[in-house]
């Protein structure tokens, strides 16, 4: 992993992790989907952040950045979790993380 890779990385994981901290009330009202730019270490970092709600199932959160290496080429970055019904936070399955990464 170079080091463009780890400050990639790094702030998937620190969005994940800011995530997990909001209440489910706050995680419920995410919007569908929200990008913002984040600076780390001089570099910036474009996320996107995926919130899909489906009934009876738990709720979707995936943390999302690709660092563009050459044309439409790149490093995806995909963290995420799910929000069953009674607030756990539950790893994303690996069916839902190949929808994004």
């Amino acid at each position: 992993m170079t080091w463009k890779d780890k400050i990639y990385l790094d702030v998937v994981e620190s969005e994940v992790a800011r995530l997990k901290k909001l209440s489910d009330d706050e995680l419920f009202r995410l919007p569908e989907f929200a990008s913002y730019e984040r600076e780390d270490r001089g570099m910036r970092v474009d996320v996107g952040v995926w919130h899909r709600a489906y009934i009876g199932e738990p709720q979707v959160f995936v943390v999302q950045a690709k660092r563009d290496i050459f044309w439409i080429f790149g490093h995806m970055f995909v963290e995420g979790f799910m929000l069953d019904p009674d607030g756990e936070r539950l790893p994303l399955s690996d069916e839902i993380y190949w929808q994004y990464a």
